[in-house]
């Protein structure tokens, strides 16, 4: 483990508080929009039956206790998400104020060869850019409990209409993480690509502006912004090859969606109307919840 992976690490643990209580936060919102959806398209659907059976039937359905408890559940994921940011972000903010300097430090300190061989634009873009992943990881810590909630609520709300939805719901949430993860590795490469290409775009605009007077005076400002323009064509390239792999992860989201609220509809029609609903509404939302662990 190098220095900076212990910082972080030590960092992490000074935040437990903070972390935990966003972590249980975000599972309360996991597990509240899950039953949501699940719990308002079996009140939509059983609504839709009632009516559709007769006076009698539609008279005698209570809708009262259903709405209450889908504006219960609306409140408690509204409050919960509130709570979520905010934990997380205390922490997060707590952690960079200590981890900010060390980065600098650490650039500073390094081996004279590795030092001289960054330029100021390089690293400001690494500070900068680590930073912000580093902010980013703090914040979503709490994702991994959020979606371990959301796959439990939804596999226990899938099992009322049979152990085929819930097996299906699982099935899809794995494959939906295997393939995320493949795609985490493959976007390593354009992100460093991103890197090194913004710290060039910085330090060509830098020497461009600083000598803004000189290359004025001799007439070459065209070819000085050819420079800086061609840095800039380098990481308009460089972010495309980023946002290509990253949109992949869109692709692998929506179509375990889809799979998921299909398969657990057609699995659970034999309960009924409304559970098939309920159960297809709470397979799309367990796969939704597991959205903040692939960002």
């Amino acid at each position: 483990m190098t220095m900076f992976e212990m910082l972080v690490a030590h960092e992490r643990r000074r935040q437990r508080r903070g972390l935990w209580r966003a972590s249980g936060y975000a599972a309360i919102v996991a597990i509240a929009s899950v039953v949501l959806l699940g719990l308002s398209g079996w009140f939509i659907t059983a609504a839709a039956v009632a009516g559709l059976a007769g006076t009698a039937a539609a008279l005698g359905f209570n809708y009262m206790l259903p709405s209450a408890g889908i504006r219960l559940l609306a409140i408690l994921r509204t409050a919960g998400r509130y709570g979520e940011r905010l934990a997380a972000h205390d922490a997060a903010f707590g952690a960079l104020a200590r981890i900010r300097p060390a980065l600098f430090l650490g650039l500073a300190r390094g081996p004279a060869e590795q030092a001289l061989a960054l330029t100021q634009g390089q690293a400001t873009a690494r500070i900068v850019q680590d930073v912000a992943v580093i902010e980013a990881q703090f914040v979503r810590l709490s994702a991994v409990p959020g979606t371990i909630a959301a796959v439990a609520s939804g596999m226990l709300l899938c099992a009322l209409g049979g152990w085929a939805p819930a097996l299906a719901v699982l099935l899809c949430v794995a494959a939906l993480l295997g393939t995320a993860d493949w795609l985490a590795r493959r976007l390593d490469a354009p992100g460093r690509d991103v890197q090194r290409a913004s710290g060039a775009l910085k330090d060509a605009f830098a020497s461009v502006a600083d000598a803004a007077a000189d290359l004025r005076c001799y007439g070459v400002e065209a070819q000085a912004m050819a420079a800086v323009d061609t840095c800039s064509l380098r990481l308009a390239e460089a972010q495309r090859a980023q946002a290509g792999v990253a949109g992949w992860f869109e692709l692998a989201q929506a179509t375990a969606l889809g799979v998921a609220g299909v398969a657990a509809l057609l699995l659970a029609a034999p309960a009924g109307g409304p559970l098939a609903a309920l159960c297809a509404l709470a397979a799309v939302m367990t796969i939704d919840g597991a959205s903040p662990v692939l960002r």
